[in-house]
């Protein structure tokens, strides 16, 4: 069976939720949401392979902060447009 993850997002500002799309591995989720998810929150990834939601990982916020701050992070093409960068050239 062919594995597949769904990040949830939680902002430690106001408690907002949102749920990324899914993706085949972990790293395309991870991509996916650092991409989307620009403000301060705990990142949550499930493993939805199967009918039911199953707890892969949890990121706290403070993890979640400076993984974006990175060089390595930055350097990405795929994360233009987190630090004000136009993104859709």
């Amino acid at each position: 069976m062919k594995k597949e993850y769904q990040a949830f997002t939680v902002s430690k500002y106001d408690g907002r939720t949102y749920w990324h799309s899914k993706r085949g591995s972990e790293h395309e989720v991870m991509k996916h949401a650092k991409r989307y998810c620009q403000n301060l929150a705990d990142l949550i990834i499930y493993d939805v392979s199967n009918s039911k939601i199953q707890f892969h990982k949890h990121i706290p916020s403070n993890q979640w902060q400076q993984e974006k701050s990175t060089s390595s992070y930055l350097d990405d093409p795929c994360n233009k447009g987190m630090i004000g960068e136009n993104y859709h050239e």
